[in-house]
């Protein structure tokens, strides 16, 4: 921001519905009021700073898997856009990608890792299709390629 002279950056706010406040802690849902109203983003007080700064040009995310906790007045603040559950198709990038993940978390090249055979991929495919968190297909991703590993470990 300071090479740019300008502050601008996009900020994304994960899954807003489930974030909770207190007038203790602070709510974040009720800060971001004034930060979305022109007037008050121009002149926004920072606590931290102790210094007015002008958040007219920051670029603010909102994700949601749901509306109904999420206020009106918030509401009426941001552009909704839905996004649906990617579909069947969608199976083997979205594989690669938590391959990716698990390398990037174990601090190794995704190559290294094992392959997945037809039966566990259509398993994982099959979860996928049927509602199955993300969460619970990586899981089982996981599972699946510690079983591919040992199955790599007894062949040698």
């Amino acid at each position: 921001m300071a090479a740019c002279g300008a502050a601008n950056p996009l900020i994304i706010v994960d899954e807003i519905d489930k974030a909770g406040g207190s007038d203790r802690n602070g709510d974040i849902r009720r800060t971001l009021l004034g930060m979305l109203e022109p007037e008050t983003a121009r002149r926004w007080f920072d606590e931290c700073l102790q210094a007015h700064c002008d958040l007219s040009g920051v670029s603010l995310v909102l994700t949601a898997n749901t509306l109904d906790p999420i206020s009106r007045p918030l509401l009426s603040r941001v552009a909704i856009a839905w996004v649906g559950l990617p579909g069947p198709d969608a199976i083997e990038g979205i594989l690669e990608g938590m391959r990716a993940d698990i390398a990037a978390e174990l601090g190794i090249d995704p190559r290294v890792l094992p392959e997945i055979d037809i039966a566990a991929r259509r398993a994982l495919a099959d979860a996928f299709g049927h509602g199955r968190s993300l969460r619970v297909v990586k899981a089982a991703l996981v599972r699946a390629l510690a079983a591919g590993a040992r199955m790599n470990g007894t062949r040698s």
